[in-house]
């Protein structure tokens, strides 16, 4: 594969020349030096925007119950009219979304002599679950009983629940084949698929999405349909994502971003038993360093996200802006 001719070449504006592959596109291919996206950060009303380091607040099991316990919508005194009853429905699906948030809640939490579940995150909407994502999934399902991590899934059975319904059945059929064992019965099966994976009915409201997002202790990108706006939310509230590039057919969007805060080493993989191998690591290091990891998260979010009126000064995100601004002048200039 042979770098694009140089004279050919539209560079990011500073006259720094980029190799690539442009032997895959039939257009001209253009790589900028930044994320080629201006995003907000996402914020939890409930935590001090001014102090951001959620990741290490919200360990705390009775903050984030308080956090979560909070209603975030109001009914009507009285019922019957149109509007009332649509308040209504409303706080019902709150009061169940915060429901089942506290269930997850105590699955994280030390209890008797149950072990801590550990939360892995995969909120992309169901018909990006690809059936080649199952070999990370399910060998994540058949760890031993007491490693075996909850997988949450987002659930809307009103406009999704055939797509629900169509991926966990690929998954009955497609279980046994990852399975050490010949003990491989409906009901085993059954088993291992309830006692794994949590789906969280949506949609959710905004916070509650959050709040959810703040509950992982990792989150993985699919394959071969990542996240972009997922893993921005995910990374606001400091939770890790965890992504395979290589196997992705869309923008590398989730690469891109964890490369801009430096942790390519632990969030990015080479291959499915790399990433495989990764997600262990990251769910069963000790407590230290998972604290450590959303930490370093935190303290480099500003990368990631569109200047505000606090931050118009944070010169990475305003060189991002700038770097788009350079190259649209110096595309229009080439006309």
């Amino acid at each position: 594969m042979s770098p694009v001719d140089k004279d050919n070449d539209i560079s990011d504006g500073h006259g720094h020349g980029h190799e690539w592959p442009q032997s895959f596109f039939s257009e001209q291919l253009v790589m900028l030096d930044g994320l080629n996206f201006a995003f907000d950060r996402p914020a939890i009303t409930s935590l001090k925007k001014t102090n951001y380091t959620v990741g290490l607040q919200t360990q705390d099991y009775d903050s984030l119950h308080k956090m979560i316990s909070k209603s975030l919508s109001t009914t009507a005194a009285t019922a019957g009219t149109r509007e009332n009853n649509k308040d209504k429905k409303k706080s019902d699906d709150d009061d169940r979304q915060r429901d089942q948030l506290l269930h997850l809640l105590r699955l994280r939490r030390e209890k008797d002599d149950s072990p801590k579940r550990k939360v892995i995150l995969i909120t992309q909407t169901l018909p990006k679950l690809h059936p080649s994502f199952d070999s990370i999934l399910l060998p994540l399902l058949l760890l031993s009983e007491d490693r075996r991590p909850v997988i949450v899934f987002l659930s809307d059975p009103k406009r999704k629940g055939q797509w629900q319904r169509t991926i966990v059945s690929r998954w009955k059929q497609t279980l046994p084949s990852f399975m050490r064992t010949n003990n491989t019965s409906v009901d085993i099966i059954d088993s291992i698929l309830s006692h794994g994976i949590l789906w969280v009915e949506g949609p959710l409201s905004p916070q509650r999405y959050l709040q959810l997002q703040l509950l992982g202790d990792l989150a993985i990108d699919p394959f071969p349909f990542g996240g972009g706006v997922t893993t921005l939310e995910t990374l606001a509230v400091c939770t890790p994502v965890l992504t395979l590039p290589s196997l992705q057919t869309v923008p590398q969007l989730a690469a891109g971003m964890i490369a801009a805060i430096d942790e390519q080493e632990s969030l990015v993989a080479a291959s499915v038993e790399d990433m495989l191998q990764k997600a262990k690591q990251l769910l069963y290091a000790d407590e230290q360093a998972a604290l450590e990891m959303r930490q370093r998260i935190c303290d480099k979010q500003d990368l990631l996200y569109h200047p505000n009126s606090q931050s118009l000064q944070d010169k990475h995100a305003v060189a991002g802006l700038d770097e788009w601004n350079r190259f649209l002048r110096r595309l229009v200039n080439k006309e």
